[in-house]
């Protein structure tokens, strides 16, 4: 806790990343990532965008290596919405078929200006030398070729996989009282 400002903020941390990927599902991590923002069986896409607009909630996430985080910031008030929003994207989307190729799409030309930028190809060739023989010396984002063959269906495995509360740790940070988040979370 911490009532200095009046927000607060939810991180989970998925043990999902390259570090759990096989070598067949390169990227699935970032992938699925994405594809968590485009609806649960609850909120269609437009429906969790404008419940986060509404509700003054930032909303993102972001994959490394061995986990992909996921966090909300919104006001005080809003823990209770933001628990709710958060646990239906990371444990009831539904990867809907229709927006695969566009997200797919996205984390490719994510991939072609990274490798526009020197400083990431260097780290890249960096990982993929230091870490050689293992999960690590694989792009977090995975490969174009990866990504371009990573069927539906991989994904919803990797996905109903990963995505158990048992594979999750959830970090509150703000203006909050333990014992209800506590509750909230549960």
């Amino acid at each position: 806790p911490d009532a200095a400002n009046p927000v607060v903020a939810s991180f989970v941390v998925v043990r999902a990343g390259i570090a759990w990927e096989g070598a067949d599902e390169s990227g699935a991590s970032h992938f699925l990532e994405h594809l968590l923002f485009n609806g649960t069986s609850r909120r269609t896409q437009e429906q969790l965008y404008a419940e986060t607009d509404r509700l003054g909630i930032y909303n993102n996430a972001t994959t490394r290596e061995d986990h992909t985080l996921y966090l909300m910031l919104g006001p005080r008030e809003r823990l209770r919405e933001i628990l709710d929003l958060q646990s239906d994207m990371l444990l009831h989307s539904t990867l809907p078929a229709e927006k695969l190729e566009k997200e797919r799409g996205i984390v490719i030309e994510e991939m072609r200006r990274d490798r526009s930028d020197p400083s990431a190809v260097a780290s890249e060739l960096f990982d993929a030398c230091l870490y050689a023989g293992t999960a690590y010396a694989r792009p977090v984002l995975g490969t174009i070729e990866s990504i371009s063959k990573i069927s539906r269906a991989s994904v919803e495995a990797y996905y109903r996989a990963r995505y158990l509360p048992s594979r999750m740790t959830v970090v509150i940070r703000g203006d909050f009282d333990p014992a209800d988040a506590a509750r909230l979370v549960e």
